[in-house]
């Protein structure tokens, strides 16, 4: 669980821009077991296996969805809600197993087990229950809209696979409280603070036994990593090095990381953080919350919004260090000195200035595809840095698109590095750089080494 907490850190936050650069922001929200990214909206609603929809509400198995709503298994959703099993959500909220969710985007679940094939859906809405609470995002839905368009294939799918394979096993409910845990996350304390929490670890365990064969760490001990030769499917699960050892090949502990040479763990709050042999150049990592004082060189708790600060580790992940941390600029804010929050763009004014706009629809102004509703794409920037484009539907087979940026083409397209066109996924067996480039999402490289593939499913070959 910690690797896919790792990569959606990765994945909603790798566009935030630092303050001197004035295009996007961050942000979240939450769901639980089996929420489903974002309501329908418009038109008339769309229902399969009893469901009743309304309004452009979305429902399967019994759910009851109107304005929007989505809901499954029994769910009542409205205004936008998520709701499954039986889970009642409104005005943008998640809720599954029965759990409620009111107004505003809000997170929640009756500490159920989530199941395995849910557990995306469910994270995306914990993730973005909390990003938007802390001002990264303007709405949940827009923050629901944005993962999914980033993670259009199942971001467990690997995971699911050593499961059925018997390298893992999965815990539903340690899911379910490790996802409560993401969506009630302070937020001047930062996602990298859910390193220690032990739901969080639980959720994946690995089966294979030590010096046995595993594919990826996840299906060792935790006190075992997976050794892997550079280029080759599969491995060994090996003994990972203790704190205050030098690694070599091998790996630090989970929670440890390397630093000056050693495995360390992260330093513990009110403890120095000063460089090892007593410089002030490097200072060491502290444990999730925390920074390392410039002054003290010890571990201090990170600031809240609104508090004053003069380097950006004071204000941690989702806010911004301009004097006082603070949170990403919000639409008609300006933005020459700060960055937008996600669902906006930073559209520059004829006197110099600039301010933030809500993402634009097919056919409006854009600067970036990230100006653009997901999954439409900026077009017509051949006029430099300061160009305005439009935005437009992602591109077909054969249209042009830029430096292999894959959201310029359509969802079954890949953005060849060569040609700069859009061009269809591969099929399995065809050698591939990433999975981006096939069809199936999968691309493996060979137990001997040789040259990767794209393949149905995760085993070796």
């Amino acid at each position: 669980m910690k690797r896919l907490l790792a990569v959606l850190v990765v994945t909603l936050l790798a566009g935030c821009p630092g303050p001197g650069n004035p295009d996007g922001g961050t942000g979240g929200g939450t769901a639980g077991s089996g929420g489903v990214g974002g309501g329908s909206t418009g038109g008339s609603g769309g229902a399969t296996g009893g469901g009743t929809a309304t309004g452009g509400g979305t429902a399967t198995g019994g759910g009851t969805a109107t304005g929007g709503g989505t809901a499954t298994g029994g769910g009542t959703a409205t205004g936008g809600g998520t709701a499954t099993g039986g889970g009642t959500a409104t005005g943008g909220g998640s809720a599954t197993g029965g759990g409620s969710s009111g107004a505003g985007g809000g997170f929640a679940t009756d500490g159920g087990a989530i199941p395995l094939s849910q557990l995306c859906a469910a994270l995306g809405s914990a993730y973005c229950a909390q990003l938007t609470n802390c001002g990264l995002f303007t709405s949940f839905q827009n923050c629901l809209l944005y993962f999914n368009a980033q993670n259009p294939n199942d971001c467990a799918s690997e995971n699911r696979f050593a499961v059925d394979a018997g390298r893992q096993s999965f815990d539903g409910l340690a899911a379910s409280r490790c996802l409560s845990a993401v969506a009630a996350l302070p937020c001047a304390t930062g996602l990298d603070s859910l390193d220690m929490n032990a739901d969080c670890r639980a959720v994946f365990v690995g089966l294979s036994a030590p010096g046995g064969s595993c594919q990826s760490s996840d299906d060792c001990p935790t006190t075992h990593y997976c050794s892997r030769p550079a280029g080759v499917c599969g491995g060994s699960c090996l003994t990972r090095v203790a704190d205050g050892m030098p690694p070599g090949s091998a790996e630090c502990q989970r929670t440890s990381y390397v630093y000056d040479g050693i495995c360390r763990s992260p330093v513990p709050a009110g403890q120095s953080c000063a460089q090892a042999d007593g410089g002030v150049q490097t200072p060491q990592r502290c444990a999730g919350g925390y920074y390392c004082d410039a002054t003290t060189r010890q571990c201090t708790q990170i600031k809240p919004v609104g508090a004053t600060c003069t380097s950006q580790t004071e204000c941690g992940q989702f806010a911004i260090c301009i004097g006082t941390c603070r949170s990403p600029r919000s639409v008609g804010e300006e933005c020459n000195s700060a960055p937008c929050k996600f669902d906006a763009w930073c559209r520059p004014h004829g006197d110099g200035g600039s301010s933030c706009r809500a993402w634009s629809g097919i056919g409006g102004e854009c600067n970036r595809n990230e100006a653009c509703t997901p999954v439409a794409r900026c077009v017509g920037l051949d006029g430099g840095f300061a160009a305005i484009g439009a935005c437009q539907a992602p591109g077909t087979a054969g249209e042009t698109c830029m430096n292999g940026n894959n959201g310029d083409c359509a969802s079954n397209l890949y953005c060849d590095f060569n040609s700069d066109q859009c061009t269809a996924r591969k099929s399995n067996g065809a050698s591939c750089f990433g999975g981006f480039e096939c069809a199936s999402g999968i691309c493996r490289p060979p137990s001997d080494g040789g040259n990767p593939e794209c393949r149905a499913d995760y085993s070796c070959f």
